[in-house]
């Protein structure tokens, strides 16, 4: 997972599968965190259209909408953005279902939307998994020294 998350992490994460990909002459596969929760949310619950908000502090939030793909796997709708929480795209999300480790700052944002909120979904080691194996088969990969942290 290259991010977007917390600088440290998503460095240190990045840094790590470099090393390990360059020491074995292996290409990475990049997954984004929001696509990592999107997957995992649709295996926990089966939701096959939601949106993904993470807290990325001082009252911005890393978000994105995900549609069930027909090959199983959760894909971006439109964009994935780095927003403050009062941005009114925000509060157009086409899906139902809204997760993340932000869904309460969003329910006090935008009590009135009415979206399913589900807290405590994580990412599920399967799920990882099962987007590693489809990027890689559809050759979505990199050399490990292009491996660049996504912060936004």
């Amino acid at each position: 997972v290259h991010g977007p998350g917390s600088f440290v992490g998503t460095r240190l994460g990045c840094a790590v599968a470099g090393a390990i990909a360059f020491t074995r002459d292996i290409p990475v596969v990049l997954i984004s965190t929001l696509q990592a929760l999107a997957q995992s949310a649709f295996k926990q619950t089966g939701c096959k259209e939601l949106a993904v908000v993470q807290d990325a502090r001082m009252q911005q939030v890393y978000c994105a909408e995900y549609q069930l793909s027909n090959e199983g796997m959760m894909c971006l709708f439109d964009e994935q953005y780095l927003l403050p929480l009062t941005d009114s795209k925000l509060a157009s999300f086409n899906a139902k279902v809204i997760v993340g480790d932000a869904v309460g700052m969003w329910q006090e944002q935008y009590a009135d939307q009415r979206c399913r909120c589900i807290a405590g979904i994580e990412i599920d080691v399967s799920a990882l998994i099962s987007l590693v194996e489809f990027h890689n088969q559809q050759g979505n990969t990199v050399p490990a020294p292009e491996i660049m942290p996504r912060y936004s």
